[in-house]
């Protein structure tokens, strides 16, 4: 089983020399995230993927000494980052897409014809974001293409709630 996870850095970060890669650098608001992708990638494969505002898109296991903010083109990382979304639709088997609204709709729904169009019928996706944004894209349309989606609709800074991280985590157990 192959699991993409996209999520948002947080301005908290770690010491560079306390961390080795990405997923290890960013704390805070993050750490729900690199929880989850660490629960999960006990039961599968796992690739998690990181929109910074300070140092663009990364992927969680980019070596510390690579990341400068000389990559933080907000536009293009944006444009990777989006790309990498609708790339997952093809390969992985679940995508977990965590996200504040206005990044959620200059990624995901500015592309979602296009993540319509490479949705695979046996994935499973999980949406983190606001209402707002959730409303922005055409849910019912996914539903008929994929095997499962699961819903968070943020009402605060959490990236996914408790019984959301629960209903994945079951899935991801069970797919073993």
């Amino acid at each position: 089983m192959n699991i993409s996870i996209f999520a948002e850095g947080a301005q908290t970060t770690a010491d560079a020399a306390e961390a080795s890669i990405a997923k290890d650098y960013f704390h805070g608001l993050f750490e729900p995230v690199s929880n989850l992708e660490q629960e999960i990638s006990k039961y599968a494969e796992t690739e998690l993927h990181i929109l910074s505002d300070e140092y663009g898109y990364l992927t969680g296991e980019m070596p510390i000494q690579e990341i400068t903010s000389e990559n933080a083109s907000s536009e293009e990382s944006r444009k990777e980052f989006a790309n990498a979304i609708v790339s997952a639709g093809r390969t992985a088997d679940i995508i977990v897409v965590l996200l504040s609204a206005s990044t959620f709709k200059d990624t995901v729904g500015s592309r979602w014809d296009d993540i319509l169009s490479t949705a695979q019928e046996n994935t499973i996706w999980c949406f983190g974001a606001s209402k707002g944004a959730l409303d922005a894209i055409d849910i019912p349309a996914l539903e008929s293409e994929v095997k499962d989606i699961i819903i968070y609709q943020r009402t605060g800074v959490a990236p996914i709630g408790r019984e959301t991280r629960t209903q994945l985590l079951n899935i991801v157990r069970e797919g073993n």
